[in-house]
């Protein structure tokens, strides 16, 4: 009997073998996609389809040269390759239906530059106030992951939600680094962090200079090797529970790490004044908003701009070409790095109204209000009819060039980059928006907080560990 069930089970596993094998062929892919995406109802053969369309992507990725921030970034571009582009092409709507976490909820993925850049422009855009990235806050916040309370973030809120713009507004007016990033003092950081020239591969090393050079352009003072290592142990629980993949033991030393943090940042001169500015300006609660800041600090700025860093030393240290293209031109090529590596894949939303939809392929699709949609940044970003050059190459459009000439429409930090940076205000721009400087925007309805600062920082420590290892490998040259 139980011989008999050791091969059923070896029947099994090689059927499902061929079946992973099979569709990590492209033609084989392609045809499910255009079958699925035409014929299919979301259900469980739609979802399990989309499943098994994920292994084409690993094989497509799984050959790279071993970096975890190289490989997940491939995947995160690859997804509408082997989602929907074989049924819809880039041009048109450029959205596609995605079966959800629940395989009986249908969803929209837009994957297009001008979906993508559509959909974060919306001055409605509504999010999901339980959900930040791929989980529910409520869970995050039972296994202590967050402080109870602290959502939504003013990064969570809808477009036109008032307090947003009130919150924003104290970001401008207290942290100005946001909008002019200041001077880093990275060697006082290199010292203070205990951080080598030739720790390029270390990833505490990349998180600990990362972290403390935005310490030093929002707080004001250097952390020190301690709270950086809390900082560390905070996102090594918080990045993957917000994926919906929370380690075993996520729970009190999580919440512990970060309050420690936040006391230290509370008694510091910057904290005081912030919390004494919110209770200015009568906001309910000063201590959430201080919490407020510190979360997407830690979150999106030290956590994602690490991931940014070590993809751009990665490739420094892995290719000889790639060291004169960063020394030509640092802030292009830290902006490509950006593109191509993106820290965050895109942004939930929820449609704000019922309207039917003609894909690619000619299908329609009626969304509802409330239904939700996947904008993925990552996809947009490798858009050929946007970075494919003049013949729309996705050849062109993955390759890495610091060069190409639209480099700032990349959209990695919720919105064209170009736009962003016209805009002189982390509140957003609507289009026609003229500035202090006179420079009228584009549209930027929500951009990230933190574009210039992230952008700033990440080139600066990728400079620091470039001019340091060179110092290095001197000093050693001369023993």
């Amino acid at each position: 009997m139980l011989g008999k069930c050791c091969k059923l089970c070896g029947i099994i596993v090689g059927f499902v073998m061929a079946l992973l094998g099979l569709v990590c062929i492209k033609p084989v892919n392609d045809a499910l996609v255009v079958y699925s995406q035409k014929e299919l109802e979301v259900g469980n053969l739609f979802a399990g389809i989309q499943m098994l369309q994920m292994f084409g992507g690993l094989a497509k990725c799984v050959h790279l040269p071993f970096s975890e921030a190289i490989f997940v970034a491939c995947m995160r571009t690859s997804f509408a390759d082997f989602w929907f582009v074989p049924a819809h092409g880039w041009e048109g709507a450029g959205v596609g239906i995605k079966a959800l976490a629940d395989p009986g909820q249908p969803g929209i993925f837009a994957f297009s530059h001008q979906a993508v850049t559509d959909f974060v422009n919306r001055p409605r855009l509504t999010r999901d106030p339980d959900l930040f990235v791929a989980t529910s806050v409520k869970s995050m916040e039972a296994r202590g992951v967050v402080p109870k309370g602290l959502f939504p973030l003013v990064i969570s809120m809808n477009t036109d939600d008032p307090k947003r713009s009130v919150r924003r507004k104290l970001l401008d007016d207290f942290f100005p680094s946001l909008l002019k990033p200041l001077a880093l003092d990275l060697n006082g950081a290199a010292t203070t962090a205990g951080v080598l020239a030739g720790d390029t591969k270390n990833a505490s090393a990349v998180i600990a200079m990362v972290g403390s050079s935005l310490f030093q352009a929002l707080f004001e003072f250097q952390p020190s090797q301690e709270l950086l290592r809390l900082i560390e142990s905070w996102l090594k629980v918080a990045k993957p529970c917000a994926a919906n993949k929370c380690p075993p033991g996520a729970g009190k030393g999580t919440a512990d790490a970060f309050d420690k943090v936040f006391a230290e940042v509370a008694a510091s001169r910057v904290g005081k004044d912030y919390l004494k500015a919110a209770a200015e300006r009568n906001f309910e609660d000063p201590e959430g908003r201080l919490r407020e800041v510190m979360f997407i600090t830690f979150f999106a700025g030290i956590g994602g701009t690490s991931d940014t860093v070590s993809a751009a030393l990665f490739l420094i240290s892995s290719n000889q070409d790639m060291l004169p293209l960063f020394q030509k031109d640092p802030r292009a090529f830290m902006i490509e790095v950006a593109r191509l590596y993106p820290a965050v894949a895109g942004m939930t939303l929820l449609t704000d109204e019922d309207h039917e939809l003609t894909l690619g392929n000619g299908r329609k699709y009626h969304m509802k209000v409330g239904e939700y949609v996947m904008n993925w940044n990552a996809a947009a970003n490798v858009d050929p009819t946007v970075f494919g050059g003049p013949n729309k190459s996705e050849a062109y459009a993955r390759s890495f060039n610091p060069g190409r000439d639209n480099l700032e429409r990349m959209v990695t930090f919720n919105g064209e980059l170009g736009q962003i940076l016209a805009c002189d205000s982390t509140v957003g721009c609507a289009r026609g928006w003229c500035g202090k400087t006179g420079v009228c925007a584009g549209t930027a309805m929500r951009p990230c907080p933190g574009t210039r600062l992230a952008l700033h920082t990440a080139t600066n420590v990728v400079k620091f560990f470039v001019e340091a290892g060179k110092q290095g490998k001197s000093a050693q040259s001369e023993l």
